[in-house]
C-alpha cells in the first residue's frame, strides 16, 4: 500500500509540474505512466525505489523552489534529498551537487541555509549516528 501511495504522490507532483508546460490531458497521460511502471515488476519499497522516489521528488521541489524563492521550499528540498541519502547512501553525491548548483546559481545564503538545515535534520546526522 505504501508503494502505491509514494508513486501516486510522485505522479501528482509530475502532473502539476507538466500542466504548466503542456495541456492537461497530455500531462495526465505522462504522469500516469509513473504509477503504471513497476521497476523489476516488484511493487515493494526497496532502498532503490525509495532512493529514486525521494531523489525525483527533491528535484521537482527544487524546480518549484527556484521559481517561488521561499525558504520553506528549499527546506523541503533538503528533507527530500536527505531522505534519499538515508535510503541509498551513495545519493550523497546528489546533495552535494544540488548545493554546488545553488551556490553557482547565486542563490542567497538564506536559501542555502534552509537547504542545509533540511538535509542535516533528516539525512546527515542519522548517517553519522548509524556509522558511529
Amino acid at each position: 500500500f505504501c508503494y502505491w501511495f509514494f508513486y501516486l504522490a510522485l505522479a501528482l507532483i509530475l502532473f502539476r509540474w507538466l500542466k504548466k508546460m503542456i495541456t492537461a490531458p497530455s500531462a495526465l497521460i505522462i504522469s500516469s505512466s509513473v504509477g503504471l511502471f513497476l521497476p523489476g515488476n516488484i511493487p515493494t519499497l526497496s532502498y532503490n525505489t525509495l532512493g529514486t522516489f525521494f531523489l525525483i521528488l527533491g528535484l521537482f521541489l527544487l524546480f518549484e523552489a527556484v521559481q517561488k524563492k521561499r525558504g520553506a521550499w528549499y527546506f523541503s528540498v533538503g528533507i527530500s534529498l536527505g531522505l534519499s541519502c538515508l535510503s541509498y547512501n551513495t545519493l550523497l553525491v546528489s546533495i552535494l551537487l544540488v548545493l554546488f548548483l545553488m551556490v553557482w546559481g547565486r542563490e542567497t545564503r538564506k536559501f542555502c541555509c534552509w537547504y542545509i538545515l533540511g538535509v542535516f535534520l533528516v539525512g546527515v546526522w542519522p548517517l553519522i549516528l548509524f556509522l558511529w
